[in-house]
């Protein structure tokens, strides 16, 4: 660099123009010159989030699941915490991932735990153990939350969750909760189990947008069934999941189905960069 300021301050004084300023703007053009293109700046903030591999990713699964399903059967499952790197958000709240059946022994089902895709052009996969090459092992064995077992001893109270099961499995939420009633115990089956969106199940709206998602995931459409993801509905839906799953264990006497709204983990197969703006 001080071999150009000598190049250059000698063609200046050359031509005569040897005064104060012309050697500044000489020294100003070297030092832009010598920063090479393309190098970037010290202070530059990195526009994406490195995600390393084995970073675990909790799950819910959107699908009431025989344990003797064949293998290769879709398994839809849903991100159902935000994962956060350096405080933000990595891969967000919702995203659905798809898995496949591997096999299965007794009462678990084995899943090859599969592929989804951060905003519109960056996929990445995921497996079922912390492990290289594990599969999820989801078990329809379980005892659901007490609340939900006391409700099930009440005709009225087992006769919805009933409903509520196979609304999900039929994606007509909307028929069911029509009923004010219904609506209502909801909300407060919801609120004594300390779950936070109650409120949204007294709404119509999110009734017929629960029911829009899930015909979008039961036929397999998941861009569609991404878009279909209304402003506080997943929040909601992850909610309402947890009721269901609780009711589903206790429906499945013979423990033969993995109820809907099922939580896991899964571990992100290989490290991936994430662009800041999708989180």
């Amino acid at each position: 660099m001080f071999a150009d300021f000598l190049h250059w301050a000698a063609i200046v004084r050359h031509r005569g123009f040897m005064r104060p300023i012309a050697l500044l703007m000489v020294l100003l053009a070297v030092i832009g010159c010598g920063q090479r293109s393309g190098e970037p700046d010290a202070g530059q903030v990195p526009s994406t989030l490195r995600l390393a591999e084995g970073v675990p990713i909790p799950v819910a699964t959107l699908a009431f699941l025989n344990v003797d399903s064949p293998a290769g059967t879709e398994v839809p499952m849903m991100v159902a915490e935000d994962v956060v790197v350096d405080g933000r958000v990595a891969i967000p709240l919702g995203t659905l991932v798809v898995g496949s059946v591997a096999g299965s022994k007794g009462s678990i089902l084995e899943v090859h735990a599969g592929e989804g895709t951060l905003g519109t052009d960056t996929p990445f996969s995921v497996r079922g153990t912390a492990e290289p090459d594990g599969v999820l092992r989801l078990d329809a064995l379980g005892e659901p939350d007490a609340l939900v077992a006391t409700w099930m001893a009440t005709d009225s109270d087992r006769t919805l969750l009933e409903s509520i099961v196979l609304a999900l499995e039929s994606d007509s939420v909307a028929d069911v909760l029509g009923d004010p009633e219904n609506c209502a115990r909801v909300k407060d089956m919801l609120d004594d189990r300390g779950l936070t969106n109650g409120d949204a199940w007294t709404k119509r709206q999110t009734h017929r947008d629960a029911d829009a998602f899930l015909i979008e995931v039961r036929n397999g459409r998941w861009a569609e069934a991404s878009k279909k993801q209304r402003e506080g509905l997943v929040e909601a839906l992850l909610d309402f999941l947890a009721l269901a799953s609780d009711a589903g264990l206790a429906l499945d006497l013979e423990d033969a189905r993995i109820p809907m709204g099922k939580r896991a983990t899964v571990y992100l197969n290989k490290a991936i960069d994430v662009p800041k703006s999708s989180g």
